[in-house]
């Protein structure tokens, strides 16, 4: 594998993901990952409890999963991409069901990477280019103090000239292959009061993420 396909769509948008996902754990939230239908805990190799779905009662129920929810600012969803139908997306409800897997329950987080933008030369007598890709991270919050505390959030996880690790997702070895930064960043909060309840306090972040192949 060459160097440029290492750097593909589909390690820098996992890659982005799992460090974007290592952050909110740092930051007091837990993660479920729609598409594994996993709940993660913290960093560590024992903390993912799959199946969460169809299991939830009792994934809640053990003494770990309990104690690291209490001391969590709670349960974040995240996806690759936003889904195709908005209308997954939904509050969680007072009787805190959990919905099947293709229902998306708030606070959620969406990441979605494009291909690669126009290149320029990085230096003479080689092959190598800037190649910049364009970033998209929107959130979805249940009310306006989440919605804060979530813009404030990123714009920290992805301020302008924040380094990320590269990582082959592709050949499943999770090898380090290089890495990339953040620029151009910008967040804006948007709320809408007339929307579907989860779709009403958003959150988008839009930034480059540059690498040099």
């Amino acid at each position: 594998m060459t160097t440029v396909q290492e750097y593909s769509s589909t390690n820098i948008l996992n890659s982005v993901s799992t460090y974007l996902s290592a952050k909110l754990l740092a930051d007091g939230m837990l993660v479920y990952w729609h598409a594994a239908d996993a709940l993660q805990i913290d960093s560590t190799s024992t903390g993912w409890y799959v199946g969460f779905s169809a299991n939830r009662a009792s994934i809640l129920a053990n003494a770990t999963v309990a104690a690291a929810l209490a001391a969590s600012r709670g349960i974040i969803t995240i996806l690759t991409t936003y889904p195709a139908e908005p209308r997954f997306i939904h509050r969680l409800i007072s009787d805190a069901s959990w919905g099947a897997t293709d229902v998306v329950p708030v606070p959620a987080m969406t990441v979605d990477v494009t291909p690669v933008q126009r290149t320029t030369g990085y230096e003479l007598g080689t092959r190598k280019k800037w190649r910049p890709r364009a970033v998209l991270i929107e959130l979805y919050a249940r009310d306006q103090n989440e919605q804060s505390w979530l813009s404030d959030w990123v714009e920290r996880a992805v301020e302008q000239d924040q380094h990320i690790s590269v990582v082959n997702h592709d050949d499943g070895s999770l090898a380090v292959v290089g890495d990339a930064v953040f620029e151009q960043v910008r967040v804006e909060t948007d709320t809408y009061l007339d929307a579907a309840d989860a779709l009403a306090f958003q959150v988008v972040a839009g930034a480059y993420l540059v690498y040099v192949v």
